[in-house]
């Protein structure tokens, strides 16, 4: 590739890096913990040769597979091992617990999140044209909230962007709507893209829902090639043969990254059956000032809207529609919203309803907002003043993504009310953050040392030895710290645990009051 076909790539991938890179290393949300430790595990199976133990879990219920959250975590390990050899950072003590190697698998997770941006760049670009694949990855790229969650050790964001790939591509692979725009060569590009929704599924298991957009797929290409003559069988020879390395590339990728299925068949398939009956058992939730164990359809209408910027939002009801309504746009608009539909349905149906959850919505929605504004410049026209726009545009997206960062999880969207009225009535908010910079002002207080200072709080930031957050487990605590999902929780008790203490500061993030700290 020449280096002027190479810059909208460099250019994607430094738009989606950067905000990302600023964002990690600063918080840690409420389950790295546990990934931590199982990538500790993960990578200690590793280096003693044990693919049994390749797995997030051998016995009890965790979020399965969890493999490429865990290969980035043993990346972190690697890197932290390396960084320690050189007297950059301190490797001392478990891996688990060490906060450098958090921040170093936050950092690697931002990396590959924005990689995984520019692929999705690349096969729109090839599948739909480049108006709906700048407009849908800048939204992506730059999205505070799909920042934070691609900036974390976790699994939604590095499950949802390599499934979104995989189908797609296999999309394009199959020339499946505009059979124009096939790739040369259509059997490779779907091999590759089955290894990308194999990933996304091993990531996590909810991701294989996006089966259902194959056949879909499938049956337009076969029903293009019956419409259409095709004397020599060539095109339904090369939709065989798209399918099979499809599906063959997907099912190879599994024993190679998952050695686990192999090498403890029996043992994995229950915790596989675990993981998935996490979402029929329910998750506390505060919803419209009421404690709840499940919603109902109506969460994610509500959650993922709120999570949205304000542009984003509007751009969906104004350019969806427009989508569907074009002729060149409507047969990829809503083969998009026919295939995340099962996903959809699954999410508000199902117990457990949590707000990240709601990020497989959002990365559709990117694509047909794409799709509708591809049709919107089809009917302006192109020229030099949509150019200009479109770089005014981008270069605003991303100087809002960076105010944000690196505290991308605190954004709500204004035209809902923002974080106050997400406290006030819809969500759990938190997840962690804030609680970093609760430790700088009791380090403030404390006149720069924290030495002997405990804290009561909940959360497992002494684990990584956050400054001046240390547990007081069986001692007085000099300060406690009443974070807001607790307040949303448990109102009353935070109001008897805080009668006999001062309030000395807050810590406020996007107008959200995160930590309160009192003293004793």
């Amino acid at each position: 590739m020449s280096f002027r076909r190479s810059v909208p790539y460099l250019l994607m991938a430094s738009v989606a890096a950067i905000p990302r890179m600023l964002t990690a290393w600063r918080f840690v949300f409420v389950d790295e913990a546990h990934w931590m430790s199982r990538s500790q595990g993960f990578s200690d199976a590793l280096m003693n040769l044990d693919p049994g133990g390749l797995t997030a879990s051998r016995e009890g219920t965790a979020t399965m597979p969890g493999i490429l959250t865990m290969w980035v975590g043993s990346a972190a390990r690697a890197a932290l091992w390396f960084a320690d050899k050189v007297g950059v950072l301190d490797a001392s003590g478990p891996f688990n617990r060490n906060w450098s190697g958090l921040g170093l698998a936050q950092l690697i997770a931002a990396v590959l999140n924005a990689a995984l941006i520019v692929v999705l760049f690349h096969v729109l670009r090839r599948w739909v044209g480049d108006v709906a694949a700048w407009v849908a990855c800048l939204i992506l790229a730059t999205e505070p909230w799909i920042i934070g969650l691609g900036a974390m050790l976790h699994v939604d964001s590095l499950s949802t962007l390599p499934a979104t790939i995989g189908v797609l591509g296999f999309a394009w692979a199959l020339g499946v709507p505009d059979p124009e725009r096939r790739p040369d060569r259509p059997v490779l590009t779907a091999g590759v893209a089955g290894v990308f929704l194999a990933m996304g599924v091993l990531t996590k298991i909810s991701a294989v829902s996006y089966l259902a957009f194959a056949p879909l797929v499938v049956a337009m290409a076969y029903l293009r090639i019956r419409r259409h003559n095709d004397p020599a069988g060539d095109d339904l020879r090369d939709l065989r043969r798209s399918v099979i390395a499809f599906a063959l590339a997907g099912l190879a990728t599994i024993p190679i990254a998952y050695p686990a299925i192999w090498a403890d068949p029996a043992g994995q398939i229950e915790v596989l059956r675990g993981s998935a009956g996490l979402a029929s058992r329910g998750h506390p939730q505060f919803w419209y000032g009421e404690l709840t164990q499940t919603v109902g359809p109506a969460f994610y209408f509500v959650t993922v809207p709120f999570r949205m910027t304000a542009w984003f939002s509007m751009a969906v009801l104004v350019t969806v529609p427009l989508a569907l309504w074009h002729r060149d746009t409507r047969l990829a608009a809503a083969m998009v919203l026919a295939g995340i539909a099962p996903t959809f349905l699954i999410l508000s149906f199902s117990s457990k309803q949590i707000d990240r959850y709601g990020i497989t919505v959002i990365v559709a929605l990117a694509v047909v907002v794409g799709l509708g504004v591809s049709a919107l410049v089809d009917r302006l026209g192109h020229g030099p003043r949509f150019r200009i726009a479109g770089r005014v545009a981008g270069t605003v997206l991303l100087l809002h993504a960076v105010n944000f960062a690196p505290h991308s999880l605190a954004f709500y969207n204004p035209l809902m009310g923002g974080g106050a009225a997400a406290v006030e009535a819809t969500t759990i908010v938190g997840g962690g953050l804030g609680m970093d910079v609760a430790g700088e002002r009791i380090m403030a207080l404390e006149g720069g040392d924290c030495l002997g200072v405990e804290t009561s709080f909940g959360g497992r930031h002494d684990e990584f030895h956050f400054p001046c957050l240390m547990l007081a487990p069986d001692a007085e605590p000099e300060y406690m710290l009443v974070y807001v999902s607790d307040r949303q929780r448990w109102p009353e008790r935070q109001q008897e645990l805080i009668d006999a203490a001062e309030l000395v500061d807050v810590v406020i993030i996007g107008g959200i009051e995160f930590v309160r700290i009192y003293r004793f």
